[in-house]
């Protein structure tokens, strides 16, 4: 990982499981956070003056996790529900950023949330 410094807080929200259970799915609320690595950001102050600011790299949708893909949350859980959601997920890239032992930009943990409690289909 980028960021060898172990959060408790930051593992806890990583490994909490986008689909506790089967009723918690029909509810229509899927949640879960994904450790993403960061990408440079130039940006240019009042004086000229320019800083580097990082960002999370984008997400991407993806058909189906596979298991170098899967994030913690999605360990364990029916395979079948991939199927039928949206899924967003880091990319082949930035897996292996995340894995590399030289990587040196920050890590951040983006939080993906599906709601569909209010949908009217």
């Amino acid at each position: 990982m980028c960021d060898h410094r172990v959060d408790p807080k930051r593992e806890e929200l990583v490994k909490k499981k986008a689909v506790p259970s089967m009723d918690h799915f029909m509810e229509g609320f899927v949640e879960y956070y994904l450790e993403c690595p960061t990408v440079p950001e130039t940006s240019s102050g009042k004086n000229g003056d320019s800083s580097t600011e990082y960002a999370p790299a984008p997400l991407v949708f993806v058909s189906s996790f596979r298991k170098a893909t899967r994030p913690p949350a999605w360990k364990n859980a029916d395979e079948k529900l991939q199927e039928v959601i949206p899924l967003l997920g880091i990319s082949e890239e930035s897996v292996q950023e995340l894995k590399s032992p030289g990587a040196d930009h920050p890590v951040s943990i983006v939080r993906v949330t599906l709601d569909r409690r209010f949908s009217s289909s």
